[in-house]
């Protein structure tokens, strides 16, 4: 029987970097009872609450597997013990083995278990090359049935030939399509002062990139991983999209977000059910890679949803604003990785309440306590009230 741990030194650093990594998730977790925090209580409850619960979860249980799990060569079986981390697979059940970058797969032939190894256990390379002399790298089985896939689609042209001008069209398509996401998304940011109209080329740029994914023949994916063989087109994506996120998150106030939430569902909805059925990517089987999943449900699908109903309802209104007078009753500054600058304002519009806003430095500087500021109000072009301070 052969017994491996994740190396002592990487258990002696998760003690030290896991309570750091909870630091800002906790704190997220109690801004609502933190005195001189405001923060809108719709998106705590939606967003930022479930975010810090998922994460101080999964640090927690990840702290506790490097601290007491274990990978084990028995004599007729392998098997893991740890946190939610109980599995087993005899000898002659299992079907291979997948090497990535930080960890190792080992998959069933029932695939009804998948043991996987972080690249920090005792004796890595012993544990591999014990995989590699006795059963099969899936990755490279996997890459040549793609391959195989890939010319056989009769859909592609007549004869190998064809089809492999064909797969080298598309493989070319991917690369355009990526390189002109990114020049897209940094020219946007380039140019946003000058017109803002020019995020709408951002909104629209993704829609583009599904339509050619639905029109590719299944050959086009969003699948991020370097050794793939079906052309990607995840920055085609993910570059416009986080654009579009961030100037929403960080550009405009919206006022009340009851309005957001049903939009941003519909359209996060539709974009990733056509991605899962017209996608390679997104068919579910037993051992498919979840990064893609994960990033794309919750943050290409959800970040663009959110990002283009904000940017649409706040950048075609043309609603006459309504003006309203407020007071900076404080002023304050908190450092970290970040400066931030922050007004307490009088309340207005019918609030109960004095609330803080967010300003830059130079407003920051040139508004003093006492100060009367004005308020514009406006309606939304999707019904989403949203305002701006003069």
């Amino acid at each position: 029987m052969q017994v491996y741990k994740i190396v002592k030194v990487w258990r002696i650093i998760s003690y030290v970097l896991a309570p750091i990594a909870m630091i800002p998730f906790g704190f997220l977790l109690l801004i609502p009872i933190m005195p001189d925090v405001d923060i809108n209580l719709e998106v705590y409850y939606w967003f930022l609450m479930p975010l810090s619960v998922t994460m101080l979860f999964v640090i927690n249980v990840a702290f506790v597997n490097t601290i007491i799990g274990k990978f084990v060569v028995d004599k007729n079986k392998i098997y893991t013990t740890g946190l939610f981390n109980n599995k087993q697979i005899y000898f002659n059940d299992i079907k291979g083995y997948r090497i990535t970058e930080h960890f190792t797969f080992i998959e069933s032939i029932s695939y009804k278990t998948r043991i996987k190894l972080s690249n920090y256990y005792e004796n890595r390379n012993e544990i591999q090359d014990w995989l590699i002399w006795n059963y099969k790298n899936l990755n490279e089985l996997e890459l040549i049935q793609e391959k195989q896939e890939i010319l056989s689609k009769q859909d592609l042209g007549w004869t190998i030939e064809e089809r492999e001008s064909n797969f080298l069209k598309y493989k070319r398509l991917a690369k355009i399509l990526n390189w002109s996401g990114s020049i897209i998304a940094m020219g946007t940011i380039l140019l946003l002062k000058k017109s803002d109209y020019i995020i709408l080329l951002c909104i629209i740029y993704p829609i583009f990139c599904l339509l050619a994914i639905l029109f590719s023949k299944g050959l086009l994916t969003i699948d991020e991983r370097k050794d793939a063989i079906y052309p990607s087109v995840f920055w085609a994506f993910f570059a416009p999209t986080s654009v579009v996120f961030l100037r929403a998150l960080m550009y405009f106030k919206v006022y009340n977000y009851e309005n957001v939430w049903l939009l941003t569902s519909v359209i996060a909805f539709s974009f990733f059910f056509i991605l899962i059925i017209n996608n390679r990517v997104f068919v579910f089987n037993k051992f498919e890679k979840p990064f893609t999943i994960i990033i794309f449900s919750i943050f290409i699908v959800f970040g663009y949803s959110f990002g283009t109903v904000i940017n649409l309802n706040c950048t075609l209104d043309d609603s006459k604003p309504m003006k309203f007078k407020t007071i900076v009753l404080d002023k304050r500054i908190t450092k970290g990785k970040s400066t931030n600058y922050y007004l307490r304002l009088s309340p207005w519009n019918n609030q109960k309440e004095s609330k803080e806003e967010n300003i830059n430095e130079t407003d920051y500087k040139l508004i003093k306590k006492g100060d009367t500021i004005t308020i514009n109000f406006y309606e939304g072009k999707l019904n989403i009230p949203w305002y701006e301070m003069e």
